[in-house]
């Protein structure tokens, strides 16, 4: 953190004007806090730490002729005290670049990566050792007939997953998804979408065989902004999934999520969301991990505006998992089972000035296992809380 703030400051005594200008920011931040479990092992074994964040923070928002770049970067040095051996750097990138082709027609072109630490279990059994875990993501977009009532929408998307650690190598993945919407909006308070999606992939195990797999799914969306205070989304898909070595992994499943917002008060807003999605090619973005056939997760957030610096959130989220050892690469016989964690968090911030943020948050986390699934999971808890402290410049 040290050598971090003397780069920050010089960055931002040398840029104020352009920031104005083009929206460009320097920060710097730090985070302190104690995890009871660092390695998510199994109760009986766990192996507390306190871990130090010191991160440097870039953020750009300009217009570019009639459309807008965004791009954000981070880079946090992440330091485990008696357990140096998991300390690295957390970084992510992304930018995207909004367009104006022609009349009425729009786009978006942009890409993403992020590297992070996998701290959790390794095919079944306790991580030992440091894996970092990267995903890179490049999409294009378009939208004919914005200002119409129907709009035409296309995206390509190219995905990759992968793990440094060579036994969780075999989770590795990467995927191509190309899909066409229609979207229909009689009102500003409603529209309905209907989309077409392929995916086509591949788990890139390494020393093993590649998995190729391919998804199709028909989706419908639907939004209504039923008053000033609340909203609804939803969605439902029916996928057909397809692998060319897991053939017991090919099925047909009925996907989707639903949401709601309810601001009741200028000070309160409440979020709830119910969402399943399976793993391959999966379109949850905060999906992770091979093993997992299907995945549902229901959540419930609130947050309350105590001032107009202070602000108080909530969340509380549960993860139900069915699992199969098809990636393990020790397959003698396939093994499923299935899995609940129960997560919640409370953090309170305090925003003194536009450019200076505080905040401390305390984190609970619980495991637990549907009979005896040894190989595939096992049950955990986990405590961490905190504090931290983000400085910007623009």
């Amino acid at each position: 953190m040290p050598r971090l703030l003397p780069l920050a400051l010089a960055l931002g005594m040398a840029l104020p004007a352009l920031g104005q200008d083009t929206g460009l920011g320097v920060g710097v931040s730090q985070q302190l806090l104690h995890d009871s479990n660092v390695l998510r092992a199994p109760d009986g074994s766990e192996q507390e730490a306190w871990v130090s964040l010191s991160g440097l923070r870039l953020s750009l928002d300009t217009p570019v002729g009639r459309g807008s770049l965004k791009a954000s970067a981070s880079a946090d040095a992440v330091q485990y005290r008696h357990l140096s051996q998991f300390n690295h750097t957390s970084l992510k990138l992304d930018a995207t670049l909004a367009f104006e082709a022609a009349e009425r027609v729009f786009g978006e072109v942009g890409a993403a990566t992020e590297q992070s630490l996998y701290r959790y279990d390794q095919l079944g059994l306790v991580q030992t050792e440091r894996s970092l875990r990267r995903d890179s993501r490049a999409f294009v977009s378009a939208r004919v007939g914005v200002v119409t009532q129907w709009t035409a929408e296309g995206t390509l998307t190219l995905q990759d997953s992968r793990y440094t650690n060579v036994p969780l190598s075999v989770r590795d993945q990467r995927w191509l998804t190309a899909e066409a919407g229609l979207r229909y909006q009689p009102s500003l308070d409603l529209f309905f979408r209907g989309v077409v999606r392929g995916i086509d992939g591949s788990f890139t195990r390494e020393g093993l065989a590649d998995d190729d797999f391919r998804r199709k799914e028909l989706q419908g969306v639907a939004f209504w902004q039923i008053s000033g205070a609340s909203n609804v989304s939803a969605s439902v898909a029916l996928s057909r999934e397809t692998h060319s070595l897991a053939t017991v992994r090919d099925s047909t499943n009925w996907l989707g999520s639903l949401a709601w917002r309810w601001q009741p008060t200028a000070k309160l807003q409440l979020n709830t969301r119910l969402a399943r999605d399976s793993n391959a090619g999966a379109t949850e973005a905060t999906f992770s991990s091979a093993d997992t056939l299907l995945r549902t997760t229901a959540s419930v957030g609130a947050s309350w505006r105590l001032s107009p610096k202070v602000q108080l959130d909530a969340q509380a989220l549960r993860a139900q998992r069915t699992l199969d050892n098809t990636f393990s690469g020790l397959v003698q016989q396939t093994r499923q089972g299935r899995d609940s964690t129960d997560s919640l968090g409370l953090t309170l911030s305090y925003k003194p000035l536009r450019s200076v943020g505080l905040s401390c948050s305390a984190n609970w986390t619980r495991r637990t296992v549907d009979g005896d699934i040894a190989g595939l999971s096992y049950p955990f808890a986990a405590t961490d809380y905190g504090c931290a402290g983000q400085f910007w410049l623009r």
